[in-house]
C-alpha cells in the first residue's frame, strides 16, 4: 500500500527503455523477477496498431527491489541483444490529479506515467549545445530532453528524417550515434541528390561510394541526374557492385562508357527503368551488352545520344514498353525495324529530331506494334519551327 503522497506507487515503480519489440509483457516480467517480486508489468503499445513502443513500467513489491534494478549493470539488463535502460518512474507533467478522483484502474494509472524520453510531440527541434558537446531536443516551451537519453528506435526515427549529408555527419558524434545512423540506412529504398549541393559543388565518386556501401543493398531507386557533372564511369562500377536489387536508375548526364554499362547489366539484372540522357560515350555495343542481361527492362531513355544507330535493339527483351529516342541523329530505319520485331508489346516511342529515319520505319511501327498508344515524332525545319507528326 502506497504511503500518502506516493501517487501511483511511484516509489516502487521503474521506467524501462530501449526494449526489443519482440519482448512480451510476460517475458519482461519474468526477466525483472530476478531483482525481486514483480507486482505488475506493463509494456506501452501504440493505441492503433498495437505495436510495442519499446518502453515499459515495472512495479516491484518493495523499494529495496527497485534499488536492485536501478543498480543493475549493463550485462544484467541485456535482453535479446539490447541493453535496456532503467530509471525511476516519474509522474508526467501532462497528467492532472484532482483530489477525490482516486478510483482509477491500474492501467489508467500506468498509462498516465511516462518518462521524459518517451513523450511524443509533433514538433521536435534539434539544438546543438556547443558548450558541453551534448545535443538536446525541445519538447515544449518550458523543458528540453537530452537526446542521448532517447532509446535507439527513437533516434533512428529522428535521424532518418535528416538529409543524407547530415546523416553522415551524425556518425561522427559518438560510437552509439554511429551505430544508430548506420541502422538508418537499412530503411533507405530510394536515393536522390536534388537540392543537396551548392552552386560549385557536386556529387563525386568517393561520396557516392561511401553512401552506397551503407545503403546500396537496400536501394530500389537511384537518381544521379541532379548532380552528374563531377561523376566518372567509376560511379557506374560502384553502383554495379553495391546495388544488386536496383529497379530504377537515372544516369542522365553521367560519363557512362560501354564497359561500365556492360558491368552494370551483369550485376543489376533486376533493372526495369533506366535513363541515359546525354550519355555521349555510350554506343550500340555497350547498350546491346546491357540489354542482353537486363531482360526485364520496361523503360529505356537514351535521348540526346549521337552515336547509336539501332544495332542495340536486336538484344532487347520482350518486356520493353517505353523507348525515348529523341535527338538520336544517327538512328537508322533498320534499328527501328529491329525494335518493332523484338518488342511486340511496345506502348510508347518518341522519335523527335531523329533526322535519319524515313517513312519506312513509321510504317513498320504502325504495322508491327499493335499495342502502341503514344507515338511522338517531330523534326526541325530550316526556319527553326518544330512540326509534330502523329
Amino acid at each position: 500500500m502506497a504511503y500518502e503522497g506516493d501517487r501511483f506507487n511511484l516509489s516502487r515503480k521503474v521506467f524501462v527503455g530501449n526494449i526489443s519489440y519482440r519482448v512480451s509483457q510476460k517475458r519482461l516480467e519474468t526477466f525483472f523477477s530476478k531483482f525481486g517480486e514483480v507486482e505488475y508489468c506493463y509494456v506501452v503499445k501504440d493505441h492503433i496498431k498495437k505495436w510495442s513502443k519499446g518502453i515499459a513500467f515495472v512495479t516491484f513489491a518493495s523499494k529495496e527491489d527497485v534499488q536492485k534494478a536501478l543498480a543493475a549493470t549493463e550485462d544484467d539488463l541485456n535482453l535479446y541483444g539490447r541493453t535496456m535502460r532503467v530509471k525511476p518512474a516519474e509522474e508526467s507533467k501532462r497528467v492532472f490529479y484532482v483530489e477525490g478522483w482516486q478510483q482509477k484502474t491500474d492501467l489508467d494509472k500506468i498509462e498516465s506515467l511516462e518518462s521524459k524520453d518517451s513523450e511524443n510531440t509533433d514538433e521536435l527541434k534539434m539544438v546543438d549545445n556547443t558548450t558541453n558537446g551534448l545535443s538536446t531536443i525541445k519538447v515544449d516551451d518550458s523543458s528540453t530532453v537530452n537526446i542521448n537519453s532517447l532509446c535507439d528506435d527513437t533516434l533512428i526515427l529522428i535521424l532518418s528524417h535528416l538529409p543524407v549529408l547530415d546523416r553522415l555527419n551524425a556518425e561522427k558524434v559518438c560510437q552509439r550515434w554511429r551505430d544508430v545512423a548506420l541502422r538508418c540506412w537499412t530503411y533507405q529504398k530510394s536515393l536522390h541528390f536534388r537540392n543537396m549541393f551548392k552552386r560549385f559543388e557536386g556529387l563525386r565518386d568517393k561520396l557516392l561510394s561511401s553512401l552506397l556501401h551503407r545503403c546500396g543493398v537496400y536501394l530500389k531507386q537511384l537518381d544521379l541526374s541532379a548532380s552528374p557533372r563531377l561523376l566518372t564511369d567509376i560511379a557506374v562500377d560502384v553502383i554495379a557492385e553495391n546495388c544488386p536489387a536496383l529497379q530504377k536508375l537515372d544516369l542522365s548526364g553521367v560519363a557512362v562508357t560501354d564497359i561500365s554499362l556492360r558491368n552494370l547489366g551483369v550485376k543489376c539484372t533486376n533493372l526495369k527503368w533506366i535513363a541515359l540522357q546525354k550519355s555521349f560515350y555510350v554506343g550500340d555495343k555497350g547498350l546491346s551488352w546491357f540489354l542482353q542481361n537486363c531482360v526485364n527492362l520496361e523503360y529505356l531513355d537514351v535521348q540526346g545520344n549521337a552515336k547509336i544507330q539501332g544495332d542495340l535493339f536486336h538484344k532487347c527483351g520482350p518486356n520493353l514498353k517505353t523507348v525515348i529516342l529523341n535527338e538520336c541523329n544517327k538512328l537508322k530505319d533498320f534499328g527501328v525495324s529491329k525494335l518493332c520485331y523484338r518488342c511486340k508489346n511496345l506502348e510508347e516511342i518518341q522519335l523527335s529530331d531523329c533526322l535519319s529515319i524515313t517513312d519506312k520505319c513509321i510504317r513498320n511501327l504502325t504495322q508491327e506494334c499493335k499495342e502502341l498508344r503514344i507515338f511522338h515524332l517531330a523534326r526541325i525545319v530550316p526556319h527553326g519551327r518544330i512540326e509534330p507528326f502523329w
